[in-house]
């Protein structure tokens, strides 16, 4: 599997970090979101 490359990672899917994923995507730059997991790790 190729390694994958992102300009902003953002940890953390609450208000702050989807407006920071949001601002940094309308600019153009590749964005990653990472939210843990609630619950069984097989539902998410």
């Amino acid at each position: 599997m190729p390694a994958q490359k992102y300009d902003v990672i953002v940890i953390g899917a609450g208000a702050a970090g989807l407006i920071a994923a949001g601002h940094s995507a309308h600019q153009g730059l590749k964005v990653l979101v990472l939210e843990k997991c609630v619950g069984q790790v097989e539902s998410c």
